[in-house]
């Protein structure tokens, strides 16, 4: 499919696939010489310098009564790919307009069909400039020209003719909403605008940096709980393995009390035993000796017996 726009007043783009073409009348020329025509624009390219974000020229032709630049566009993306984009994404691209914007080497058509963008890189790029035998006719003055490019790119407008409605915008947040009136209402140069840029982006880069931060010390937190919760399950282990090994030496222990309980039972049986026999002797010995005293003295019964005769 191939999209034609007007461009230049008397020009057209044309964008097909991976090549953008830019066509203009022979007679919007300086010069009818197609020689003077490429040698134009070498010229004018040559003194731009290498930073400078522009797609050069593929190849002039003349065709129809046309002269036909083509400029090859392979992995790049019109400009309106830009409205896709986050709010956050879209700022560097902007800053690529004001560079082109500050460049006192070139004129730039002004038409956000001559931009296309490198999401990968970041990056914009124009492609229709001024040389010595054509003109751009764009009145447009860079600070209006670059206010209206950011506009477009944040709404759904096509060009810019008065302030933007909320409506209007395809992300209708305050933060959006107010980037868009400060560019608009309250910044008068190009420098303001960069500057207002820059701001904005480092404090994206700030808000990341601290959420950075905020996600670092959560997993910090995640990490020690997780090593505490470690620690306390070894603790528990360590404690319900304890008791398995205190029973083994309370068995042991048992085991042991045991062996000398018995021990002791046998030698106080023993002792007993002794004592038994001990006193078991001695009342036999006594009962011996009171048996010795209590029978008749057979000696003296005789001798008594003797003595009464007489």
């Amino acid at each position: 499919m191939v999209i034609r726009t007007i461009a230049n007043r008397v020009g057209t783009i044309e964008i097909n696939q991976d090549s953008v073409y830019f066509l203009q009348p022979l007679t919007a020329f300086g010069t009818d010489d197609m020689e003077m025509i490429e040698q134009a624009y070498e010229k004018s390219f040559v003194r731009i310098k290498e930073s400078t974000p522009l797609v050069p020229v593929k190849e002039i032709t003349f065709q129809a009564g046309q002269v036909r630049y083509e400029y090859d566009v392979t992995g790049l993306m019109a400009f309106t790919a830009l409205r896709a984009f986050e709010f956050e994404k879209k700022l560097p691209f902007y800053l690529d307009l004001i560079k082109l914007a500050k460049n006192q080497q070139i004129k730039i058509l002004w038409q956000k069909e001559n931009f296309v963008l490198n999401r990968e890189e970041k990056k914009l790029f124009g492609m229709v400039i001024e040389n010595d035998v054509m003109p751009i006719a764009d009145n447009k003055d860079p600070v209006s020209a670059v206010k209206e490019l950011i506009i477009i790119s944040l709404t759904k407008l096509n060009e810019l003719i008065d302030r933007p409605k909320r409506m209007d915008f395809l992300e209708p947040s305050e933060e959006v909403i107010r980037f868009a009136e400060t560019i608009f209402l309250k910044l008068n140069s190009l420098d303001e605008i960069e500057g207002y840029l820059k701001e904005k982006i480092e404090q994206f880069e700030e808000q990341h940096r601290v959420e950075e931060l905020e996600r670092e010390r959560l997993l910090n937190e995640r990490s020690s709980f997780v090593k505490f919760r470690e620690r306390v399950k070894e603790k528990v282990q360590f404690q319900n393995a304890k008791p398995s090994t205190s029973k083994k030496k309370f068995k042991k222990a048992d085991q042991q009390g045991n062996s000398k309980l018995f021990v002791g039972i046998a030698i106080i049986l023993l002792l007993a035993f002794g004592l038994n026999i001990a006193l078991t002797q001695a009342t036999e010995g006594k009962k011996e000796e009171n048996a010795f005293y209590n029978e008749p003295n057979i000696e003296y019964f005789v001798s008594t017996q003797f003595m009464n005769q007489k």
